[in-house]
């Protein structure tokens, strides 16, 4: 499966609503994310590592806490 494919198909499992909740910190303020924020996130990182001009089957290792 292509990344386009996999972004797709995991697209398509996104409510109609994107401004609802999809995240909800309760330890954090109550500090919300919708699914419109993953998407805009997602869409950054994607960017980012686009302008990176990588060699076509590159891997990119990410590290991040447990929690949000």
């Amino acid at each position: 499966m292509s990344l386009a494919n996999l972004f797709a198909a995991l697209r398509a499992a996104f409510p109609a609503d994107l401004d609802a909740c999809a995240i909800e910190c309760a330890d954090a303020g109550g500090l919300r994310y919708s699914w419109r924020d993953l998407e805009r996130g997602t869409a950054m990182l994607a960017n980012l590592v686009d302008s990176l001009e990588l060699p076509p089957n590159s891997r990119i290792a990410v590290q991040t806490e447990k929690s949000v």
